[in-house]
């Protein structure tokens, strides 16, 4: 994922990126950035990439809440190696939306492997 032109992070002068925020300003570090960008490569195509990062500039600048955004990336996600990007994307989740995140995300795969669980 190309994060040039449209760039989702601002590159500082340390080895951190900032990412502008509601709560102000988000830093992810420069080995996150990188791994979020590498499985991207890995598992999304050319124009999944490019839904994607303009789903996580909308997030970033308020245009997306976090139950948007989980509703948007659950349509792009579509394959179970797809999903797998959402580790590495929940780094980039402000603090104060993780454990919305979480719920989103995760607590509803324990209920259906406990309902599928015999």
């Amino acid at each position: 994922m190309q994060f040039n032109s449209r760039s989702i992070f601002r590159k500082s002068r340390s080895s951190t990126n900032e990412w502008r925020h509601r709560s102000g300003v988000h830093t992810v570090s420069a080995a996150t950035a990188a791994m979020v960008e590498e499985k991207a490569r890995v598992v999304l195509a050319r124009s999944e990439r490019a839904a994607l990062s303009q789903l996580l500039a909308d997030y970033r600048t308020r245009r997306l809440t976090i139950e948007e955004l989980i509703v948007s990336l659950s349509d792009l996600l579509n394959t179970h190696e797809k999903l797998t990007l959402l580790t590495e994307l929940r780094e980039l989740v402000d603090n104060k939306d993780r454990a919305a995140f979480d719920d989103l995300v995760y607590r509803p795969r324990i209920a259906m492997a406990r309902v599928s669980d015999p």
